[in-house]
């Protein structure tokens, strides 16, 4: 999985790596993308990545969640609240 600030057109480059999963942070929200075609057929706009709404390697990762905190303008405070928050979930 690569998570990266990249553009879509970085969609090819990580293709050649066999990379797998593939998480954009644009525009304050996540977009992912997950490897199907190695010769793009079905996705050759997105050199053969179909766009996820969930990670497929992180099914039970809520991106919503995430993205409200990679937004929080402390760092710290959000790491910290956002592992709070995950443990809750997990009790």
């Amino acid at each position: 999985m690569v998570l990266t600030s990249g553009g879509i057109n970085r969609l090819e480059v990580y293709q050649r790596l066999g990379i797998q999963e593939v998480w954009f942070w644009q525009n304050d929200r996540f977009s992912l993308y997950h490897l199907r075609e190695v010769s793009p057929v079905q996705f050759p706009s997105t050199y053969g990545y179909e766009a996820l709404s969930r990670s497929e390697l992180l099914p039970e990762l809520d991106m919503e969640l995430l993205a409200e905190f990679v937004r929080h303008a402390n760092p710290l405070t959000a790491t910290k609240e956002f592992r709070k928050r995950l443990r809750e979930r997990l009790d």
